[in-house]
């Protein structure tokens, strides 16, 4: 048997022949190449952990972009990424005052985040209790995606 690895739609694709013929990879196909039946198994048995790494790159990506978060009430939108290991913990530090300041009573706009683009925003306990549940919720949601994806496999 002959076959071919090439590369469709960004997923590494196998194709076989019968015999000794070499099968033609379908339009579209790039980095095409002729592959030993050993070659071929051993792609075959990879391809799940292959899909795994890309949809993990994938949740990755979409948790770094961040959101941007509308406090309502007529305030600018707080942009949020979270490119660095920083920017989460910043944002669960500030969950962790917001909370403790609820337990004292605390309701003014006493906390600061400073999100992308350098801008300062101060919030309410009770504002930032919610500002961090968003953030989470979205870590979240990106990371179920990925668990859904990851069982369709």
């Amino acid at each position: 048997m002959s076959s071919i690895k090439y590369i469709l739609d960004g997923n590494v694709q196998l194709m076989h022949g019968p015999g000794d013929t070499i099968p033609t990879p379908p339009e579209g196909a790039r980095n095409v190449r002729v592959i030993s039946t050993e070659e071929a198994e051993s792609t075959v048995s990879g391809l799940p952990r292959n899909r795994r790494r890309n949809i993990d790159r994938l949740r990755d990506l979409q948790v770094r972009r961040g959101i941007s978060y509308d406090q309502g009430s007529g305030k600018d939108p707080i942009q949020v990424s979270l490119k660095k290991p920083w920017d989460f913990i910043a944002i669960l530090g500030i969950a962790v005052r917001a909370s403790l300041l609820v337990t004292q009573g605390e309701t003014r706009p006493v906390l600061k985040y400073r999100g992308d683009g350098d801008v300062t925003h101060t919030l309410t306990p009770q504002e930032a209790i919610a500002f961090a549940t968003t953030v989470f919720e979205h870590v979240e949601a990106q990371y179920e995606a990925s668990w859904m994806a990851k069982d369709g496999l």
